[in-house]
């Protein structure tokens, strides 16, 4: 996905010139927040999807100035595809910094290595200080893949945190941190935060507000009470070292948003000259259905010739079951004028070899027309559900 930021400040996905593309590749949660959504691991994609989808954003003349891995779980939970995305990105982009959000479990094994393999910024995600206000903010966490009482889970968060940030310090990784400010839970400690992370090494604190994407009408008519609580708490940090708010935009934006939400269009893969058209598995013509490994035949959508407006155009054989790795290659060739596939489901490795062909592939439970039309700019909702990716 890609989301502008300002030079205001260096977590701040909002309005600008500049862009900064969010690879969420991290299909694992550590943690999960009290007063959020728990995080959904087919919201994470693949590193070669991530990097297939910058390549065509350079190709349609986009300029990137920071990448930065980020969700949906945390990129040191299962480390091996934050790896990956960094070997990749290094080859390929050996110029663009590239920076990683996260909690901060386990850094003192990982974060020397992700030094080595070309991370150019540390964005540590820290909300308190305090053993009982981390108990309110976080349901559970889980240092390693076995589930710990949550005081225990606590004292462990409490204590690698400062590891992490001091181990930033020895080896010269540039280190910012990120708070969340909930009201009502850890506002009073910002201050404290701060003070401690300048101590640590930190270069700059960045203040977000917590916003649930659920959040009713009457919730949201306290924006404005938040927004002075944040200017306010920016003035009480500055002493301490540089502090900024993130702007007023859509921190929790989701990795995979729902190709039938509105203004998503510059979250998802867009057609090009080359590649104008939409593949999709459906069992009804109807409905997004059908594993991709089950598909027989693929319906293919494009921009019909007279008038532009995207509609059914051919239906194509897909290659039969048997035949290993090669399937898919085969179905790389097949679907290359495409720039997308649509199905309810997908293994990593039919995902690998397309997304290394330019083809991303996109999972969805929603409506064919509807989701089609989204991918082509329009704005005709779903009728189902929504897209899983």
């Amino acid at each position: 996905m890609i989301i502008p930021f300002t030079s205001k400040s260096s977590c701040c996905p909002c309005t600008s010139t500049s862009q900064r593309f969010l690879l969420p590749v991290a299909p694992r949660a550590n943690h999960k927040i009290t007063l959020a959504h728990p995080v959904n691991p087919k919201d994470a994609i693949l590193p070669h999807e991530g990097l297939a989808r910058l390549n065509t954003l350079f190709e349609q003349g986009i300029k990137i100035s920071e990448i930065e891995i980020n969700g949906p779980g945390d990129p040191l939970a299962l480390i091996q595809p934050t790896l990956d995305s960094l070997s990749m990105l290094r080859k390929l982009y050996p110029n663009i910094p590239v920076s990683l959000t996260t909690l901060g479990l386990g850094g003192e094994q990982l974060i020397p290595q992700l030094a080595l393999s070309g991370l150019s910024r540390l964005i540590l995600q820290v909300d308190t200080l305090n053993r009982t206000t981390a108990q309110k903010i976080y349901t559970w966490i889980r240092p390693a893949t076995k589930n710990i009482r949550l005081p225990q889970a606590v004292e462990l968060l409490l204590a690698e945190q400062p590891v992490s940030m001091s181990i930033c310090k020895d080896i010269g990784l540039p280190l910012t941190v990120r708070t969340t400010v909930y009201p009502g839970f850890n506002d009073q400690e910002i201050p404290d935060i701060a003070k401690r992370i300048a101590e640590l090494g930190a270069e700059e604190l960045v203040l977000a507000p917590f916003s649930p994407t659920d959040m009713k009408s009457e919730e949201k008519n306290k924006e404005q009470d938040i927004e002075k609580l944040l200017t306010a708490l920016q003035k009480s940090c500055a002493g301490y070292l540089p502090t900024s708010i993130v702007e007023k935009c859509d921190i929790a934006l989701k990795p995979s948003s729902q190709a039938s939400s509105s203004g998503a269009g510059g979250l998802l893969p867009s057609p090009t000259k080359e590649r104008p058209n939409v593949a999709v598995v459906s069992s009804n013509g109807m409905d997004i259905d059908l594993h991709l490994g089950q598909a027989i035949q693929i319906l293919i959508y494009g921009p019909r010739k007279n008038d532009g407006l995207a509609s059914l155009i051919e239906t194509r054989i897909a290659p039969e079951a048997g035949s290993g790795a090669d399937r898919w290659k085969t179905l790389a060739q097949t679907l290359n004028d495409c720039f997308v596939l649509l199905a309810s489901n997908a293994g990593d490795k039919p995902r690998k070899v397309l997304a290394a062909s330019g083809i991303t592939v996109l999972l969805s439970d929603d409506n064919v027309e509807g989701t089609v039309d989204v991918l082509y700019g329009g704005g005709k909702k779903g009728k189902k559900g929504k897209n899983k990716r």
